[in-house]
């Protein structure tokens, strides 16, 4: 089932799908994969480098406001290369846009992986004499075709299980937030005594954990990439990126300031938090909340499976304005006639993960 030409995508998202692919986007590959490494980078003033990197990402934001506003279709970034510096630029742009959304989608697959692996054995006890990343790679494969599929029955299917999922992640990272806000009233002293020294290693090490967890800011990007199935894109996108903003960057700050104060294990907390590397929030939760370990790692599931949902849509929607444009094989642009959606451009996108997923480190 398929057509070209006068089969176009469907304008089936609104302000609510918008900022829910956002928030999917920022949280998953952030608070879930990157928080511990980036703890142990700049130590307890954590929450200065989200408050940093939530300011550069308000100036990039501007960006993507005029340029998403102006030119709402598929592509992004490519596009607005391609019209602004000419079609070989774009077309540079548009493969090293195709490549780095799959990249980033590996990443997320292989997060899930690491996420169910650790639920079986809470639930079994059991670690099963499996390889972990063995583990990680045949879920995360498993985990993309799934979404793989979802995409391509429409944006509005993926679009909803994404957007379930999305709310239920807010609302388990509330409660993590609610226990380790009750966690400092009762022992302020204690809490408190984790902040000092606050930038042990000084202003580099902010500087790098502000660039280290810039990817958990750029959700953006793809959201733009949804202005040809939003319904009245220029004022839907630009509320949109304003508040799934707002919200990640809140979110952002307060837990980098509960993990510090309100874990209990050792001394030197940020230290431990790099050491649990992208199990930090689930180990941490365990420390001041009722079933914290078992809870987050449903939340870390639930993240990465939003931003592996987000980052398969984008790459799919690259692939199909860069075949709409004829820089790669021109069939990836057809639309399929019943579920109104670059088919060909999911499925390639898809396969292309998968074997990321599989074959790199």
């Amino acid at each position: 089932m398929e057509k070209t030409g006068e089969v176009a995508l469907a304008r089936t998202l609104g302000l609510g799908s918008i900022v829910l692919l956002g928030i999917g986007a920022l949280l998953g590959g952030g608070i879930f994969t990157l928080l511990g490494p980036a703890a142990g980078l700049a130590g307890p003033g954590l929450f200065l480098a989200m408050l940093l990197g939530g300011g550069v990402a308000f100036l990039n934001l501007q960006m993507y406001i005029a340029l998403g506003t102006t030119f709402p279709e598929a592509g992004g970034g490519y596009l607005w290369v391609k019209k602004g510096l000419g079609n070989f630029q774009g077309f540079l742009a548009g493969w090293m846009s195709w490549f780095a959304h799959s990249a980033a989608a590996g990443l997320y697959a292989l997060s899930f992986g690491f996420y169910a692996f650790e639920l079986a054995r809470i639930i079994t006890g059991n670690d099963f004499g499996w390889s972990l990343l063995s583990v990680e790679k045949y879920i995360g494969a498993a985990v993309v075709i799934i979404i793989g599929y979802l995409q391509w029955r429409g944006s509005k299917t993926s679009g909803a299980t994404g957007n379930i999922f999305a709310i239920l992640l807010l609302a388990i990272l509330g409660l993590f937030i609610l226990f380790g806000g009750a966690k400092f009233i009762i022992e302020p002293v204690a809490s408190l005594a984790h902040f000092s020294p606050l930038l042990p290693h000084g202003i580099l090490g902010l500087l790098a954990a502000t660039s280290f967890f810039y990817i958990a800011f750029e959700g953006s990007e793809i959201q733009v990439q949804a202005g040809e199935e939003t319904r009245d894109p220029k004022t839907t996108i630009r509320k949109a990126l304003f508040i799934s903003w707002a919200i990640v960057s809140v979110v952002y700050i307060l837990i980098s300031l509960i993990i510090v104060a309100a874990t209990r294990d050792g001394a030197n907390i940020t230290g431990t938090l790099a050491m649990w590397g992208e199990g930090a929030i689930a180990r941490a939760a365990q420390t001041f909340m009722p079933f914290g370990n078992f809870i987050m790692v449903i939340g870390g599931l639930l993240a990465n499976f939003a931003a592996l949902n987000a980052t398969i849509y984008s790459s799919s929607r690259v692939a199909f304005a860069l075949a709409r444009d004829k820089n790669i094989w021109s069939r990836l642009s057809n639309i399929h006639l019943k579920n109104l959606t670059p088919y060909l451009s999911v499925v390639i996108s898809t396969c292309l993960i998968v074997v990321m997923v599989a074959f790199l480190p």
